[in-house]
């Protein structure tokens, strides 16, 4: 089978379990078929447990694969994953994931990673801001200062009946 292009392509969560990597560091492995074109590709997303990245796994597993819990219950939501995975109902299987598959060389060899999962669409979540805040957290950033040295550095910009016209 090819290898998975580099992308972001649409993916769905078939399977996942707590275990430990070669060298016994905790992880999630989440397993993933991922479709591009007429093609399916089966690849697994690893989020590990080590210092410098369960702040990161755990962020995608809360924001994206809807897992959801107090921080007193992660560590039991955690255990009730492993050895059932799946069967566990946890992590959302039913959703389209977005994920972002980058080609590495690993011990001499090309291979195909998934670097990034998102929600289907960007993710993009916002939550509006009351005019009066907005007033008060801009009125200190000098944002005047910073459009008129914009303007400075481009003077081709005019203002136009349609809108804005950037001379870019």
């Amino acid at each position: 089978m090819s290898m998975c292009p580099v992308g972001t392509h649409p993916a769905k969560l078939t399977n996942y379990e707590i275990s430990l990597n070669s060298k016994g560091t905790p992880q999630i492995v989440c397993a993933f078929q991922i479709t591009v074109g007429d093609t399916d590709y089966m690849m697994s997303w690893f989020g590990y447990f080590t210092p410098n990245a369960k702040a990161r796994t755990l962020e995608t597993m809360m924001s994206v694969m809807d897992l959801w819990c107090e921080p007193s219950e992660i560590d039991e939501k955690l255990s009730q994953i492993a050895g059932i995975g799946k069967d566990s109902g946890l992590l959302n299987m039913e959703k389209d994931y977005a994920v972002v598959v980058e080609h590495e060389v690993y011990e001499g060899k090309a291979r195909a990673k998934i670097k990034w999962v998102n929600n289907q669409g960007g993710g993009m979540k916002f939550e509006s801001i009351a005019k009066q805040q907005a007033k008060s957290m801009f009125a200190g950033m000098n944002l005047a200062g910073d459009v008129a040295a914009f303007k400075a550095k481009n003077p081709g910009l005019k203002k136009k009946e349609d809108g804005f016209k950037a001379p870019f």
